[in-house]
């Protein structure tokens, strides 16, 4: 089945508040390129992002951490949820080189990728990278993000590379103004 035609069936068609279709397509090329065997999701709310973690990844074990599920609109019996902060579970996971980790919780993401790295996840992928520059889009923004990081010369020497994935244009009228703040990490 082609991206586009699982994308239909999607469980929240809303393009606001939830990952929006343009990001929805590069987790799902991410997962096709990874095979992860584990994929964790910090910050779930609709559950779009996680309910496409589990189309591509039907094999994989998932666990979803989210502090308050009463937006959830998707569940799957087999995905394991920790209605709580992920930082509690730190060393529980073992993770494979190609397994992944996507926060999506608007938490201080200098911390958030510092329990990633010392987890072991080697592909990390923050949603909500915004810029020092684009701060009024956003209600209550994580802070630091990797764009901050990175604009103070501040990305951590175990990160090998870090990419701003490319806008599709789609939602110009969103709430990031068009911006697109979904940024993949590579941890060596």
């Amino acid at each position: 089945m082609l991206i586009n035609d699982i994308l239909k069936t999607r469980p929240d068609k809303n393009q606001d508040g939830t990952t929006a279709v343009w990001k929805l397509k590069h987790l799902y090329e991410i997962c096709e390129k990874l095979n992860p065997s584990l994929i964790i999701e910090s910050g779930t709310f609709t559950g779009n992002s996680l309910w496409l973690f589990k189309k591509q990844n039907p094999s994989a074990k998932i666990h979803s951490y989210e502090i308050n599920y009463g937006g959830l609109k998707w569940k799957d019996d087999t995905i394991k949820y920790h209605n709580y902060d992920i930082e509690i579970d730190k060393g529980k996971y073992t993770p494979n080189d190609n397994d992944l980790i996507y926060f999506d919780d608007h938490q201080n993401q200098e911390k958030r990728l510092l329990w990633a790295y010392e987890t072991g996840f080697k592909h990390v992928i923050f949603d909500d990278n915004v810029p020092y520059s684009h701060l009024e889009f956003f209600g209550m923004p994580p802070i630091p993000t990797i764009s901050m990081l990175d604009f103070d010369n501040n990305i951590p020497e175990y990160v090998d590379y870090f990419k701003i994935l490319d806008y599709d244009g789609s939602n110009p009228n969103g709430r990031n103004g068009g911006q697109n703040y979904l940024t993949y990490l590579k941890i060596k």
